[in-house]
């Protein structure tokens, strides 16, 4: 019999998990989060398997824990129709199944049976104008019921622009400007830490008709927290934010890293938001590579597409040389920088 995996995850797990094998296993990583992982191997009689058969719902559903001390069947992942057994083992050994089991803490192996989540966001790149997908990443259904944005209209050439501010880094102003000079509306999505130690770059976001989103007060992995916790993260930026700027409605999130599960999609949706996904980015976080503004630029235009919502990072200096020329030949190719408050059509 074939051994597939799933995934374990409890949330106050510190080591960090990879996936080995005697091959590649491509995929893993989505299914797992880099703070909560252990290292396992999936081992059978006849070699690893490739990780895309356990991603597939219909072909897995039974976990079974092994340690040196016993095995306990997880009967919640049970369903004997479409059983696959799947050894979790680790270099170190295995954690106590009751402790990953923790209705509180536990990461669902959902992740891979195509439960819920949690997942790590993330799409296949558009290329050459097409449109981008999201249709191998198995949560495109999750999005879709709790009415997620990942794209506009993709029948009509326009754009929406938003910024991740986690921190300053002294770019922020800059962009502002650009975006006051193009006449280009954008959304700023800001943590407490933002909110905290840049209020007036803040007042003039929201003075210039700019959307302030919400990225939480403390930048957690909100699949790890409880209900009313998610509240309380969204709740102090949300009144900061206000207190600030005078901006009383916040209806726009973004997930930290991109993380999240059908919880957090239900949870923030009950708590009148709607999450905003991206299709176009590039690896823009890291401050330590800078590699000035043509490559800024040749990685968003090569990306560009009908509906695109582009996620750009305030603290890059090559995003804030290159965004007046972006805007300008986005322009040329016929597109239309619109507000999320004016996204009407959302495809997936």
């Amino acid at each position: 019999m074939l051994v597939m995996l799933v995934m374990i995850l409890a949330i106050f797990i510190d080591p960090i998990v990879e996936a080995e094998s005697d091959h590649s296993v491509p995929g893993l990583p989505k299914a797992l989060q880099p703070q909560q992982q252990k290292i396992v191997k999936v081992e059978s009689k006849q070699g690893v398997q490739a990780i895309q058969e356990a991603l597939q719902p219909q072909q897995q559903k039974i976990a079974k824990a092994e340690s040196k001390q016993g095995v306990q069947v997880i009967q919640e992942a049970l369903q004997p129709q479409q059983q696959k057994i799947v050894k979790v083992e680790s270099k170190q050994g295995i954690w106590e199944l009751q402790e990953v089991l923790r209705p509180q803490q536990k990461k669902s192996i959902a992740a891979v049976s195509g439960q819920g989540g949690p997942y790590h966001f993330g799409f296949k790149r558009s290329k050459n104008g097409s449109l981008p997908s999201i249709d191998q990443e198995g949560f495109k259904p999750l999005l879709q019921k709790h009415g997620a944005i990942f794209l506009g209209d993709t029948s009509k050439k326009e754009l929406y622009l938003t910024f991740d501010n986690g921190y300053e880094n002294g770019y922020t102003a800059r962009i502002l400007d650009v975006l006051k000079e193009k006449k280009v509306p954008a959304a700023f999505f800001v943590t407490g830490h933002y909110v905290k130690t840049q209020p007036e770059l803040l007042k003039r976001m929201a003075a210039e008709g700019h959307l302030i989103g919400n990225h939480s007060w403390s930048h957690p992995d909100m699949t790890t927290i409880s209900d009313a916790a998610i509240a309380n993260e969204l709740d102090k930026v949300k009144q900061a934010v206000a207190e600030i700027t005078g901006q009383q409605e916040m209806k726009y999130l973004r997930p930290p890293r991109g993380i999240f599960d059908e919880r957090v999609l239900a949870v923030s949706s009950q708590l009148g938001y709607t999450n905003v996904y991206w299709s176009v980015a590039y690896a823009d976080w890291d401050t330590k590579q800078v590699r000035g503004a043509q490559y800024a630029y040749d990685k968003v235009m090569s990306q560009l597409h009908p509906g695109a919502v582009i996620l750009l990072h305030s603290v890059s200096r090559d995003n804030a040389e290159a965004l007046g020329r972006i805007i300008d030949d986005a322009r040329k190719l016929g597109y239309e920088f619109k507000s999320l408050d004016q996204l009407q059509v959302k495809t997936y």
